[in-house]
């Protein structure tokens, strides 16, 4: 397991300020699609106990139906499972949408940070923490300096 994995796993535990987190990582590994004038979105996540964290998160604060669909990914002779989440359009999801951000109360899509995380320094730390476990990596500071 990678130094980067195991960042991450350590991360996952961490339930304080969570839809901040949530907004983050639904902006990195996230989809907004419009079906029939009606938002849907799609999220693909690469840790399984990452896909669990936001499922259940999903749940239960919005009670939103969530279809998952596991696909085995061949990358560089690797197996490793990919997770989508997938929330079809629905009663709200919408409301969802603009809880995280992604929407205002005229349903257009917005594409910056919401103020209220801008403006708290406990959600901008959920901010980026969402971001990373989404997106980003790091280097174990013990082993050897790489490019």
């Amino acid at each position: 397991m990678s130094f980067t994995t195991e960042v991450k796993r350590e991360l996952i535990q961490i339930n304080t300020e969570q839809l901040p987190e949530l907004a983050a990582l639904i902006r990195m590994n996230g989809t907004i699609q419009i079906k029939n004038k009606k938002f849907a979105l799609k999220v693909r996540l690469y840790l399984g106990d990452l896909a669990r964290k936001v499922y259940s998160l999903i749940k239960k604060e919005f009670q939103l139906e969530i279809q998952i669909i596991v696909r085995k990914d061949h990358y560089f002779d690797n197996r490793h499972n990919i997770y989508e989440l997938f929330l079809p359009p629905q009663p709200g999801l919408d409301d969802f949408l603009f809880q995280l951000g992604f929407v205002d109360e005229n349903k257009r899509i917005i594409f910056k940070v919401k103020e209220e995380i801008v403006n708290d320094r406990l959600y901008q730390r959920a901010y980026l923490r969402g971001a990373f476990l989404g997106g980003g990596s790091v280097n174990n500071p013990n082993s050897e300096y790489h490019l």
